[in-house]
């Protein structure tokens, strides 16, 4: 009986000791011990803050313009950052997230200031005029740059709108211009290949450290008839979405590719999943393409994703794409299969078809619902979480409910 004391002491030791080194698994705070300072900077130059917290994490950068605005997230950054420039006095302030739960710094605000040597330029016209079907390669025309204030222009850059049409060729960096200077020979610009019978526009833009602004000016040229029999030619690339194990964290996506391979623009772009979308489903950024030029391709609208919870097997489908002028739509064959491993307890594969691995390969001879086969949500497909503070605290309560059990014990015991 006299042992019973010092094994439950012992014992008492053990729990509060678990309890000690438990403590510092809860989830500390984000403080931010060094906060980001706001100022200003001059437009299209860049501005660099730096903070300090007290647990290592990752920062969200986030911004608004002001307090009518909700916050935009800008990307996760590391201390020291330098912020791209903006035209405007913005607000900002860095997010840190651990364990679901929402830190923030201060906010804080960069003024982006015009520069004191503001100065101005005019781009020269750029038209190419008609130009037969089935051109060849043209020859680059110089971009004119004048510049036509009081100040020289300085670290500048020129950009198209839009690269469909037109190719932007840098031949040298660009150095500084003096007031009125001209620069006609850093960048020039010519029509791409292959462009079907149609007018084209595009503009370049000009954008410099001490410019109040883009200054753009457009680009013409039209693609005229020149006796060529104009075709209309519709193609797309068979998709495989290769072997796959087990459903996976996130669905398999690939891109769908259409070119218009004819001498003729095509028009009214669209397509359509054959069958029922048991086992695929078809994303789209738009119903339709309105125009695709000849030789020009597409592969930012249109994407496929197999579906998940499929049995293991192959699967199959078809998309038929279409144009208002092409007479056949292009047929897109679609392919997958998913591989998942035996259950080593049960006698039939995990997953297995009973009549057999092989899945139907015509969406119109699966049974069952389609519906129930969709593609989930990102919330449906995401794995419930548990909250490891919750589990702690309560792990360390139970702890301090038996220590304290203990401590009456051998109170009495001593009495």
């Amino acid at each position: 009986m006299n042992k019973l004391p010092r094994i439950l002491s012992a014992v008492l030791a053990v729990i509060l000791l678990t309890a000690l080194f438990a403590l510092p698994a809860f989830a500390e705070d984000v403080v931010f011990t060094g906060q980001p300072q706001g100022g200003e900077a001059d437009n299209w130059q860049e501005f660099t803050i730096t903070w300090e917290t007290n647990v290592e994490c990752r920062c969200m950068l986030q911004s608004r313009e002001d307090d009518t605005y909700d916050w935009g997230n800008i990307d996760y950054v590391e201390s020291p950052y330098s912020m791209e420039n903006c035209d405007y006095t913005a607000q900002y302030r860095l997010w840190a997230e651990i364990d679901d739960a929402d830190y923030y710094s201060d906010v804080f605000t960069v003024t982006w200031r015009p520069a004191d040597d503001v100065t101005t330029i005019e781009i020269g016209d750029l038209d190419f005029g008609e130009l037969p079907l089935g051109y060849e390669e043209q020859p680059a025309v110089p971009l004119v740059i004048k510049n036509t204030g009081s100040h020289p222009l300085r670290e500048y850059r020129a950009f198209l709108s839009d690269e469909t049409s037109l190719e932007l060729i840098e031949n040298q960096s660009p150095a500084t211009l003096a007031p009125g200077e001209t620069d006609s020979t850093s960048y020039s610009v010519r029509p791409k290949n292959g462009m079907g019978i149609l007018q084209y526009r595009d503009s370049v833009f000009i954008e410099a450290g001490n410019l109040a602004g883009w200054v753009y000016n457009s680009c013409v040229f039209e693609v005229v008839e020149s006796g060529i029999e104009l075709t209309y030619v519709i193609e797309a690339d068979d998709i495989d979405l290769g072997s796959i194990d087990e459903d996976p964290e996130y669905p398999v996506t690939k891109d769908l590719v259409i070119r218009s391979a004819g001498t003729g623009n095509l028009t009214n772009i669209h397509v359509k999943l054959d069958g029922a979308d048991t086992f695929f489903t078809l994303h789209s950024n738009n119903a339709s393409v309105d125009l695709l030029p000849a030789g020009a391709e597409i592969s930012n609208n249109w994407y496929i994703t197999l579906n998940s919870g499929l049995s293991r097997g192959d699967y199959s489908a078809e998309i038929k794409v279409y144009a208002a002028e092409a007479e056949e739509p292009a047929v897109v064959k679609i392919t997958a299969s998913v591989n998942k491993p035996a259950d080593p307890d049960s006698s039939e594969p995990a997953g297995s078809d009973p009549q057999g691995q092989n899945q139907p390969t015509d969406p119109s001879q699966s049974a069952g619902d389609p519906a129930a086969s969709a593609a989930p949500s990102a919330s449906d497909s995401e794995a419930p979480k548990t909250e490891p503070t919750l589990i702690i605290v309560i792990a360390i309560a139970v702890l301090v409910v038996i220590a304290a059990v203990i401590a009456v014990v051998l109170k009495r015991a001593k009495k």
